[in-house]
């Protein structure tokens, strides 16, 4: 499996951490070699400025878009059930308004060629049968570790998700919210002319168009102390600093951030990256008394990093 995982978060989260733990062990038997784990991603901003997220996500040309909420609890409390089962509903709210907007990915106007299949995980839970529950949270799949692997293994993608690449690209970058990179105008190229330029040219930016293994844990992991990202020119560290910015500002609406940079004619560029980064997980705009954009040197005529230290001191 590809994990994308914050292990700082992982380690507060114990019952998400056994569901990986068994996921990992079983992942030829439940057929999740090529799949992708994500944990606490993606999140949205609710209505009340609440984080909405499933504790594990799970992206599979087999077995589809799997959601978990996942919660330590022994006893099976119908209001704590019911609690956790409205917040099942949030999560699959926003995945589906989200994939639902792609032409690429709908079947029918309300359908998805990507199946989501939301799970309730309680692996401290004992109960021989948890079908009893199925009514009562409005048919969702209560799991613990007596019945993941037989739930998981009845879970099938549809044929097209298994053998078309790009359903799987496109779900992959809706909802890691690469669809706030800027992209070119799509490339008109005739097939029956082999390997054009054009063709090759579109497919790499078709590619760039998704983060890489590197560039998604850059973005989506909030470190707790310093964290240094290299990279050469064109390699998208410009980009992956906007969407950690504004991954940040959801996660953390209180912290100041500085963005700086070198490049004057960057500034109305990464504010617009960050911009729609920002509105990839969140309604509205992102609160800029927060977030400063600041060029390194600065001067007289422009407000900068070193400029502003040295008019304090």
């Amino acid at each position: 499996m590809n994990f994308q995982i914050d292990h700082n978060l992982l380690d507060k989260d114990p019952a998400a951490k056994d569901l990986i733990a068994i996921l990992s062990n079983k992942e030829e038997e439940l057929g999740l070699e090529d799949a992708y784990l994500y944990h606490e991603f993606p999140f949205y901003l609710g209505e009340e400025e609440e984080i909405i997220t499933a504790n594990v996500m799970i992206i599979s040309k087999k077995v589809g878009l799997l959601l978990f909420k996942c919660s330590p609890e022994t006893i099976a409390d119908k209001k704590k059930l019911g609690n956790l089962s409205d917040e099942v509903d949030q999560i699959y709210g926003n995945v589906y308004s989200k994939l639902v907007k792609s032409k690429l990915l709908r079947k029918k106007r309300s359908e998805l060629l990507v199946p989501i299949t939301p799970f309730l995980f309680l692996p401290n839970l004992r109960v021989k049968n948890t079908e009893n529950y199925h009514v009562f949270l409005n048919d969702l799949i209560m799991l613990n570790r007596d019945n993941l692997e037989e739930e998981i293994g009845k879970c099938k993608a549809t044929g097209l998700l298994v053998s078309d690449d790009n359903i799987l690209k496109e779900t992959l970058s809706v909802l890691e919210g690469a669809k706030g990179i800027s992209r070119p105008k799509e490339r008109k190229y005739d097939d029956k002319k082999g390997e054009t330029k054009g063709k090759i040219l579109g497919k790499i930016e078709s590619e760039i168009a998704v983060f890489d293994v590197e560039q998604k844990r850059a973005a989506m992991n909030i470190c707790q102390e310093f964290q240094r990202i290299r990279g050469l020119a064109g390699s998208g560290k410009t980009i992956v600093l906007a969407m950690k910015a504004a991954l940040i500002h959801i996660r953390y609406p209180d912290a100041e951030i500085l963005y700086t940079f070198f490049t004057k004619s960057l500034y109305s560029f990464i504010k617009k990256l960050i911009t729609r980064f920002y509105r990839q997980f969140a309604d509205g705009d992102p609160n800029w008394e927060k977030i400063k954009i600041l060029h390194a040197w600065g001067g007289r005529s422009l407000p900068g990093v070193y400029y502003n230290v040295c008019q304090d001191n």
